[in-house]
């Protein structure tokens, strides 16, 4: 819960003043209050008049929830409450709770015992901040604009189920709200941000063909659900050390095991649907407990794959959700990726009602994806610490919680958990912890202790290289320094990459979701820090259209596969942006790698035939795995980049630029594609034998 509370905070201080306009009262205990005075008189055994019954269902809850869901009506609601309340009804309340323990009557039955504690519950919550922090947890998974300008949001409190709902207003059930003890606020976060995302719907739901609606309140179910179930299903549910084990959440739980299935019956019957465009066709029977656990295990894979800020950017699109989760599929195996005819189909159908282009995940990459947020929060953290003061929940979160600490944490382990951060910030910045720090200092046994500790000397100059990147510019001129080696639409069809400076080692990581890289090392280092960002965005839009599947991937393949994948990777990256111009700060090691690139381009045509023989070889006998694994990027000098620059440079020198362009990300074209190249070099340049091509040609039937 604490981390949680620490998570949902960040929005406050990232949404500032859009947070703050929140502001006012939002509950609604009439309902409440008109059920006691109908209570009292059904305990006389007496029936209320129509006024009295016509006071409560007129009350804002009752009348949203009946407007919304035929099943409920007024007669059943008096019923149910005569059962509940009314002497003359014991017998009948008896029996109902004997068949069905788990009914509407039985969970109405429990009001009337539960009165004094309800009303407790009520006061309590009219006069502390609950809704306060609710916001601040449905904030978190929410753009900004969806908490703009607007009061709390009207939470009207009814019985009628355990359950809530995000309607407007908001309904809660007071019982089941007293139920959740401890997890009322989380619970409450999750109905307000179905309220706050029907404020950034991607379209009018007014327009939507009645043959369309099955479908799409189906993909809308896993999104709303999926996503609000991190808020208050994810801790309790899957985080704590002692697991919620009710008869919901274990069920809940094996419902998400069973997703992969569910997401395959899921694209199938889309399939369908794509195949008769003239028929109806719903979701909603293939989706248990109403689509939350499927839901959340496609949120889960979207966040574990690095593309929170995306879902986020995108809560009110349902299409986009299933573009997301496809990616996060793709890439990590997550889970079942839905097919091209799916995709196809949906967009379909995106196109014909999603009118507003901002809210698709298929967009234009835009200068933005530089995020300095991580640094900043690091120094207001050290200042605070610094005084001896503890800084608040709010300035914790703004660090621990950050994407860039989370991708390290989910690759590298607990080293990077808040719980460490916060342990070894207290340790360098609070005065009272200096003799320990000293201590760990002397032993070298702590190196981010010892790193965070070297940074209290740098701060000035760390602050101004952060600063002298320009932000977003900076971003936005390391994508157009590539742009010209994308394929036309690679750079329009995904959203922009993310580069974000973090203080957690003298280091950098390009193979993660994002870019990550110490202000400390960029310092020493910029030129370095200028090429891995490269490659990291060239790799990023790579990965974005890939041309096979790597989660298919055999091992006696794997070193074929690198191999070949490296030559078109560090071919591309040695024409935009060659290594060796990273060592500026070290003259003599500059001279060192050029000559060494030098001597491995003058040998690269002898290169090429020697890798075409070991190819050769293994075609000969394609099913002796040692033959398979002799291939290996081992066989590559400079890791690949001179082979790569000279096979890359070749192509575009006698095809052009645009040829070369279009087979990025695609490492089997890259080499046919250079064998066309040296075809019209009379001789000049050496080619891949059919044997080679064919044994090419033998992987990309496998794995594309």
């Amino acid at each position: 819960m604490r981390k949680l509370i620490r998570y949902a905070a960040a929005v406050i201080l990232l949404c500032g003043p859009a947070a703050a306009a929140l502001q006012g009262p939002g509950f609604d205990f009439s309902a409440v209050e008109q059920t006691w005075k109908i209570a009292g008189i059904l305990e006389r055994d007496q029936e209320p008049d129509a006024a009295e019954w016509a006071a409560l269902f007129q009350s804002p809850g009752y009348r949203e929830l009946m407007r919304r869901e035929s099943y409920f009506t007024q007669e059943g609601f008096k019923a149910n409450f005569r059962l509940a309340f009314m002497p003359s009804q014991t017998g009948a309340r008896k029996e109902a709770l004997e068949k069905r323990p788990n009914s509407t009557a039985a969970h109405f039955a429990r009001i009337a015992g539960r009165r004094e504690g309800l009303q407790r519950l009520q006061a309590e919550m009219e006069r502390g901040s609950m809704i306060d922090e609710a916001l601040a947890k449905a904030g978190v998974l929410l753009p900004s604009e969806a908490m703009e300008g607007r009061p709390h949001p009207p939470i009207a409190f009814v019985f009628f189920a355990p359950d809530g709902r995000g309607y407007d207003p908001i309904i809660v059930d007071l019982l089941y709200a007293a139920d959740k003890g401890d997890g009322l606020v989380a619970f409450m976060a999750h109905e307000i941000h179905h309220y706050c995302r029907r404020r950034v719907l991607a379209y009018d739901e007014g327009n939507v063909l009645v043959k369309d609606e099955g479908l799409l309140n189906g993909l809308t179910q896993l999104q709303i659900e999926g996503i609000a179930d991190q808020i208050d299903k994810h801790e309790p549910f899957f985080r704590a050390k002692n697991p919620e084990s009710s008869a919901y959440a274990e069920a809940y739980r094996k419902n998400v095991l069973e997703s992969p299935r569910v997401l395959t019956e899921v694209n199938a019957r889309l399939e369908d649907a794509a195949d008769r465009p003239g028929q109806t066709f719903y979701l909603s029977d293939l989706l248990p407990q109403s689509g939350h656990p499927t839901g959340y295990f496609m949120a889960r894979a979207i966040i574990d794959g690095g593309f929170k800020q995306a879902m986020i950017e995108t809560v009110g699109n349902p299409f986009a959700f299933v573009y997301l989760y496809n990616r996060a599929a793709r890439a990590d195996g997550a889970g079942p990726v839905f097919s091209r005819k799916t995709v196809e189909f949906l967009r379909t159908l995106e196109t014909a009602y999603c009118p507003k282009p901002a809210t698709s995940v298929f967009r234009k990459a835009v200068a933005g994806g530089f995020d300095s947020s991580a640094v900043e929060a690091f120094w207001k953290l050290a200042d605070t610490l610094a005084k001896g003061n503890e800084p608040s929940p709010v300035d914790w979160a703004a660090l621990t919680s950050h994407p860039a600490y989370a991708e390290l944490a989910r690759h590298e382990g607990r080293t990077y958990e808040p719980d460490i951060l916060k342990d070894r910030m207290e340790m360098v910045f609070n005065p009272t912890r200096a003799e320990e720090l000293q201590e760990k200092l002397k032993q070298r046994s702590d190196r981010m202790a010892s790193h965070f500790a070297d940074l209290k000397t740098k701060r000035a100059s760390l602050e101004a290289f952060v600063r002298s990147l320009g932000g977003p510019a900076w971003a936005d001129r390391l994508i157009a320094d590539i742009r010209p080696y994308l394929p036309p639409d690679a750079a329009e069809a995904v959203l922009a990459p993310l580069f974000s400076p973090v203080y957690f080692s003298p280091d950098l990581r390009y193979g993660y979701r994002l870019f990550i890289f110490d202000p400390a090392y960029g310092a020493d280092q910029p030129a370095s820090i200028e090429y891995h960002a490269r490659l990291f965005a060239l790799r990023y839009f790579r990965e974005a259209r890939p041309a096979y599947h790597p989660e298919r991937l055999k091992v006696k393949h794997a070193g074929a596969m690198d191999l070949l994948e490296t030559l078109e990777t560090q071919g591309f990256m040695e024409n935009i942006f060659p290594k060796n111009s990273i060592f500026d700060a070290d003259q003599k090691r500059k001279e060192s790698d050029k000559k060494a690139f030098e001597a491995g381009l003058a040998d690269a045509p002898s290169a090429i035939a020697r890798l075409d023989r070991k190819m050769a070889e293994v075609e000969a006998t394609p099913e002796d795995t040692d033959a398979w694994l002799r291939l290996s990027t081992a066989d590559l000098v400079l890791q690949g980049r001179p082979l790569g620059f000279f096979m890359a440079r070749a192509i575009a020198d006698r095809l052009g630029k645009v040829r070369l362009s279009a087979v990025l990300g695609d490492p089997f074209a890259f080499v046919r594609l250079y064998n066309e190249a040296a075809a019209r070099s009379s001789g000049s340049l050496p080619r891949f034998s059919e044997d080679a091509l064919r044994l090419i040609g033998r992987l990309e039937q496998e794995y594309r």
